[in-house]
């Protein structure tokens, strides 16, 4: 069963809808960057995060999320790309690896070749969605540079 509904705008199509930028983050939907599509999520410098989960949606324990993700060629930097769970989107912070911050599982990938090079890298995790349902989803960009970020999808999955 997939979470149809959640994340709202996964394809980015349509600007701005289901998405709020925290802080000083730099978020964007640009036109024609898209990976499948004309539009895709372009964030520097901070954090970006999905509407609330209704309880419909039936995001709860573990999912597998997959995206699709590059840095930007516009602005290809050393920039780490972050993604949580959060229940609390005013207390997101970054840190290394795998971390745990005000009930959110945080995963941070750093430089690496795997996703070095300039083109679409598709990826696949499973991610943990704390109890009680009222959940956001947060992208975050830490340290110089863009990502884009496209095509976002989850469904519930037992390790």
């Amino acid at each position: 069963m997939r979470a149809d509904g959640f994340p709202a705008n996964p394809g980015f199509e349509q600007e701005g809808s289901g998405w709020t930028a925290l802080a000083d983050a730099d978020v964007s939907w640009p036109q024609g960057k898209g990976a499948a599509g004309a539009r895709c999520l372009r964030l520097s410098d901070g954090w970006v995060v999905s509407d609330v989960a209704s309880p419909d949606d039936g995001i709860a324990g573990w999912q597998r999320m997959t995206f699709v993700a590059q840095r930007d060629p516009a602005d290809p930097a050393e920039a780490g790309l972050a993604v949580a769970f959060v229940a609390d989107a005013a207390r997101i912070t970054p840190s290394a690896g795998l971390a745990l911050r005000a009930g959110a599982q945080a995963l941070r990938w750093e430089r690496g070749p795997e996703l070095a090079a300039p083109r679409w890298h598709r990826i696949e995790l499973a991610i943990f969605a704390p109890p009680p349902g009222a959940v956001r989803l947060a992208f975050g960009s830490l340290g110089e540079g863009a990502w884009l970020i496209d095509q976002v999808s989850l469904e519930p999955f037992e390790p």
